[in-house]
């Protein structure tokens, strides 16, 4: 058996090729994956909750628990498919993460918001320019 290991950390051993300790690895990979939102390396703070549960959501808040609590973060935008299909993004906007469940600290995020528009004629159009 010969041990592995993962970010510089040792998660198992592992016998003719198969790894043990599956938990061991999730473990090790939440890790690794702390570090990169740390360095804010990861779109931003922008958390994708379907990819990493595999599952749809009824509501921002019911996805918002699939969001390991190490990881949340003030102002940190999730994603998630509702089960309506639909893809929604929304920012968490309360004054802690202990509100992290509270639909209240939820706002629309880009264009699942809904934008309105606004209407330009040519004659503004061609009055833009760039400086």
């Amino acid at each position: 058996m010969a041990d592995i290991k993962i970010a510089g950390k040792l998660v198992a051993g592992a016998s003719d090729g198969v790894l043990a300790g599956a938990d061991a690895v999730k473990d090790a990979s939440l890790g690794k994956f702390q570090e990169a939102v740390n360095r804010d390396a990861l779109g931003n703070g922008v958390f994708n909750v379907t990819s990493w549960t595999n599952q749809s959501y009824a509501s921002v808040t019911a996805a918002a628990v699939g969001v390991p609590s190490a990881l949340r973060r003030l102002g940190m935008v999730i994603t998630f498919l509702d089960t309506g299909g639909e893809w929604i993004a929304k920012q968490f906007t309360g004054d802690d993460v202990t509100d992290w469940t509270d639909d209240g600290s939820w706002d629309d995020f880009g264009g699942g918001g809904g934008a309105d528009f606004v209407p330009v004629t040519s004659e503004e159009v061609a009055g833009m320019q760039d400086p």
